[in-house]
């Protein structure tokens, strides 16, 4: 089998190039017993049995002749570095921290970046659209809940701005849109009975109230006054009606009796109860007797509507 003899001129040592039984061929330092390279048809080899086109290996990070600095070069591909990575096509990350800014930056589409003084990070959709991602876990598409009356962030003035729909408001209902099936009674029918104990010698006794609902008002259509028990010697029992207005003013009525039996107001008595401008906050009944004690009961009924 023939070999090629080589004798370095500078160090002297002694190589030998031939070719193996099996082919390969064998650069071998005779002088130092080491084979620096050998070479099939396809791959030439190292010392190592490294193939030179596959070898990457053995300069990573950790290999037998790896790059120095490799493992600290972020630096040259950071914004700003040297070699800056400007854009990825697809990136796969466990976490990524956005430099803090106060101010958009120049837009442009799938841009996202965070606002510090905002504390919300933000993204352009389209290059033209800026949009808050905002803090909290916040159904989108059904959120209504959250600006409803006492949610988290309810609308103000939602409780109250029914003047907004009524006659001559802004956004008034038009005639005919809405139908009793479509909304609460606005009045109910209101048939209420006081019945209060009279007080003696001419005194009035403790009163007996009767109250409309809240934001509601009495308006009185008949008044009976009515007296029962028994009735005394010269005996006289007065009933006293006083309705109390939203203004603190009153109006008061009184029917007198000296047997049991019914009565009713007078529509000028009625009229009498009403003021213009304002609406009833209260509707009190008391009684008096002339006697120094009584067996007369009394009582005065209501019949008119809460609106």
């Amino acid at each position: 089998m023939g070999k090629i003899i080589l004798i370095g001129d500078v160090s002297g040592k002694r190589y030998e190039v031939y070719e193996s039984a099996s082919g390969v061929i064998i650069v071998k330092n005779v002088t130092d017993n080491t084979t620096p390279l050998t070479a099939d048809s396809t791959t030439i080899r190292d010392a190592g049995n490294i193939a030179l086109n596959s070898h990457a290996s053995r300069h990573d990070i950790g290999g037998a002749d790896a790059i120095p600095g490799l493992a600290s070069h972020k630096a040259r591909h950071e914004k700003g570095g040297a070699d800056e990575v400007k854009a990825l096509g697809s990136i796969t990350l466990d976490d990524a921290t956005l430099a803090s800014l106060t101010a958009d930056p120049s837009l442009a589409a799938g841009k996202i970046w965070f606002r510090s003084d905002l504390g919300l990070p933000s993204y352009s959709p389209d290059g033209t659209t800026v949009r808050r991602i905002p803090y909290g876990t916040i159904d989108v598409d059904a959120h209504a809940s959250r600006h409803d009356i006492g949610g988290a962030d309810a609308i103000p003035g939602l409780a109250s701005h029914h003047a907004r729909h009524e006659y001559g408001g802004a956004d008034a209902l038009g005639a005919g849109s809405l139908d009793r099936t479509q909304l609460k009674p606005l009045g109910f029918h209101y048939v209420k009975t006081a019945s209060p104990t009279p007080g003696t010698n001419g005194e009035y006794g403790t009163p007996v109230d009767l109250t409309p609902a809240e934001n509601k008002s009495i308006a009185i259509l008949l008044l009976k006054f009515t007296w029962g028990g028994t009735f005394g010697t010269d005996e006289t029992v007065t009933i006293r009606v006083t309705v109390t207005f939203s203004d603190n003013t009153t109006a008061s009525i009184t029917k007198s009796a000296t047997a049991v039996g019914d009565a009713w107001a007078a529509d000028s008595e009625k009229a009498s109860l009403m003021k213009d401008g304002v609406y009833v906050n209260r509707v009190s009944v008391d009684s008096s007797s002339n006697q120094s004690s009584t067996n007369v009961t009394t009582s005065a009924t209501i019949y008119g509507l809460e609106i």
